[in-house]
């Protein structure tokens, strides 16, 4: 499976990256840090499984989710943010998101979803 890691946080980027280094599930990692790579990475490589920051400097992670024709293309979807609102979780469970995480309390439950990701 291909895996898009999208946050302007090169930091929470290599973080993540650490945390599947030991993941054979993922065949290809693909980073972006703004709503015009991620868009573009989607379009080329059309990732499996995409890791999504809510707030990117040009957009946010739901912009991203609304461009995606679901007729075509079903990733799986999964949030790790900082805005941890209850309205950002409403909105994403309305738009079929299927985890959603805290990166200060919920960073290492990450790891436990990904590794359980169905193929």
């Amino acid at each position: 499976m291909k895996i898009l890691i999208v946050d302007d946080s090169k930091e929470i980027r290599d973080r993540v990256l650490r945390l599947i280094s030991t993941n054979t599930k993922f065949t290809k990692v693909l980073q972006a840090e703004n709503l015009v790579q991620t868009k573009d990475m989607i379009s080329t490589e059309t990732p499996e499984v995409l890791l999504l920051d809510i707030q990117l400097p040009d957009g946010t992670a739901f912009d991203i989710i609304d461009s995606i024709d679901r007729s075509t293309y079903t990733p799986i979807i999964l949030i790790l943010t900082n805005h941890n609102l209850p309205s950002y979780r409403k909105e994403a469970s309305e738009k079929g998101v299927s985890f959603f995480f805290d990166k200060s309390t919920e960073f290492l439950d990450l790891r436990y979803a990904l590794e359980n990701l169905k193929n």
